[in-house]
């Protein structure tokens, strides 16, 4: 990094090399020349979903369709990696954020975008009503169960 700036870390698909190897790969793409500082921002970008879809067929005469828009979404990482978030059209912000490295490090070249954790009220909403039915449910199972033992 004394020599390089990383300016976008690109997280691949996992079947890129479908039926040749198994590996999770990732791009960087850097400027060279100019040291990178702790301060200067790198494009982090989930591209784990390019549009394409492969198969493994040995006889198969296509192992690689464009199944969602994969040229245009090649088009939209370009123009991420050049101008940033605001080229974001079939991604969205859990797939792109921008942050910094540890020019030192190494270890922190792969980062994902934060997710936000904190339950809103329609979650907690939703776990009530879940809870409920499941009270309602083993209610209405005890009851059944006892109309049907002899003698009722």
């Amino acid at each position: 990094m004394k020599h390089s700036t990383l300016l976008a870390s690109i997280k691949m698909p996992i079947d890129l090399f479908l039926g040749k190897s198994s590996v999770q790969t990732n791009i960087y793409v850097f400027r060279v020349g100019e040291a990178h500082q702790k301060d200067d921002i790198v494009r982090f970008i989930d591209f784990s979903v390019d549009g394409y879809t492969r198969s493994n067929r040995k006889k198969a005469s296509i192992n690689l369709r464009d199944t969602d828009h994969a040229k245009e979404r090649y088009a939209e990482l370009v123009d991420l990696v050049c101008f940033g978030k605001g080229k974001l059209h079939y991604y969205t912000e859990k797939e792109y954020f921008e942050g910094t490295i540890d020019p030192d490090n190494g270890s922190d070249w792969n980062q994902t975008a934060p997710i936000d954790t904190r339950p809103t009220l329609d979650d907690f909403k939703k776990t009530v009503s879940d809870y409920l039915a499941w009270e309602v449910s083993n209610l209405l199972k005890n009851q059944s169960l006892e109309d049907d033992r002899p003698g009722k």
